[in-house]
């Protein structure tokens, strides 16, 4: 979810903003404040760019949470829940998920995370495999 990974990075960004109004040595409140302004704004856009770019450098780490779709075959319905990923990946990589109930399966990256969803990935029943 790329809510956490911005917030994650503002807050890292915010301590360069803070030094940089130090080291600027600004004379009267006004002139601080207004030095902070720019320098959050900064970090702002920083934390913005980073949470848009991070999934696309580094796609679904071990142990993140993704959104599993599947498709019955036969009924056509579509099954939507929640998995582990058991490995890394990046888009339209195969990876191992765990499920709830002990399952794991071999599931295909469809999309990175969104602004708060997970990421999406797809199983073919052929890919399911259990585990007892």
């Amino acid at each position: 979810m790329r809510i956490v990974t911005f917030i994650k990075s503002l807050a890292a960004l915010t301590v360069p903003a803070m030094l940089g109004v130090w080291l600027s040595k600004p004379v009267g409140l006004a002139h601080t404040l207004a030095s902070f302004l720019q320098f959050e704004a900064l970090a702002l856009v920083g934390a913005i760019v980073f949470a848009f770019v991070q999934p696309m450098l580094f796609g679904v780490s071990k142990g993140e949470r993704v959104l599993l779709i599947t498709q019955d075959p036969v009924s056509s319905s579509i099954a939507v829940r929640l998995a582990v990923a058991l490995e890394s990946g990046k888009l339209h990589q195969n990876i191992k998920i765990a499920m709830d109930g002990g399952l794991e399966a071999i599931a295909t990256i469809e999309s990175y995370p969104g602004i708060l969803t997970p990421a999406r990935v797809s199983v073919k029943p052929e890919n399911a495999i259990r585990v007892i």
